[in-house]
């Protein structure tokens, strides 16, 4: 009887240890993260109120990368695009707003549709603009129609480093003559650029259903600007021509 009684006692000893270490059959403390996680920033525009444009950005002249004007700069909101004509400098900086974007950021996805009718002396550059600081300074990923460019043919994709006002210059820290795949004038495509610090990832899309094409993964090592702004960029567009942007945003969301 005693030898019954042992194994009894042996057995009830195991089901109290199973249910005092199961926290499946009882309520358990959980563990929690000890921070807040930071929330998410983004900004996004379909281009559908034209009253929005001042209130959304700060503007840029192509040429000296001064403070500007949304009309100084040729640009006006028409038909669900932003649209850069002959008016202005034939072209500018469109920047969003420090209060609708942090300029304090490092890391983050921006990405836009572009589309340009024509090339007029050779000239017509659009591209998202990224980084960028108070003086007008940026990096642009951006296709360029100039003849002059280091090519020596219109059209290629870049990425512009440019210091600002007041006494601009500009560099390319990808290199040049990154021609293939092209552009095809009068035609939309989705460009895209993943930021994270001194690193770039961008990319085009031509809405052929094959997908996004990487054209620069690049690192700029020459005192890299460590945050700033983003938006978009257009220059040298000379009447006729016009260059349209639509569906801008950017995020820091995974």
């Amino acid at each position: 009887m005693n030898r019954y009684w042992a194994w009894g006692l042996t057995l009830l000893s195991l089901l109290c240890l199973v249910f005092s270490s199961d926290c499946s059959l009882k309520n358990c403390a959980v563990d929690l993260p000890s921070a807040t996680p930071t929330p998410c920033a983004s900004y996004a525009d379909n281009f559908s109120n034209s009253g929005a444009l001042s209130t959304n950005y700060d503007f840029f002249d192509a040429g000296t990368q001064a403070a500007g004007t949304a009309a100084g700069e040729g640009y006006a909101i028409t038909g669900g695009y932003l649209e850069d004509t002959a008016g202005g400098t034939t072209g500018g900086l469109a920047v969003v707003k420090d209060a609708l974007f942090s300029h304090s950021l490092a890391d983050y996805t921006v990405q836009a549709d572009f589309e340009m009718d024509s090339y007029q002396g050779n000239l017509g550059v659009f591209g998202l603009a990224f980084l960028t600081g108070s003086n007008g300074s940026f990096y642009c990923f951006q296709w360029n129609g100039d003849a002059s460019n280091a090519c020596g043919n219109p059209g290629e994709w870049e990425i512009e480093k440019n210091t600002g006002s007041p006494s601009v210059s500009f560099t390319y820290p990808a290199g040049f003559c990154v021609t293939n795949p092209g552009y095809t004038l009068g035609t939309f495509v989705h460009l895209k650029v993943v930021v994270a610090g001194d690193n770039f990832k961008c990319y085009v899309n031509y809405n052929d259903g094959n997908g996004d094409h990487l054209i620069f993964n690049t690192t700029d090592s020459t005192a890299p600007y460590t945050s700033g702004g983003t938006g978009v960029r257009t220059y040298g567009i000379l009447s006729p021509n016009v260059a349209r942007v639509g569906n801008f945003s950017v995020t820091t969301c995974p």
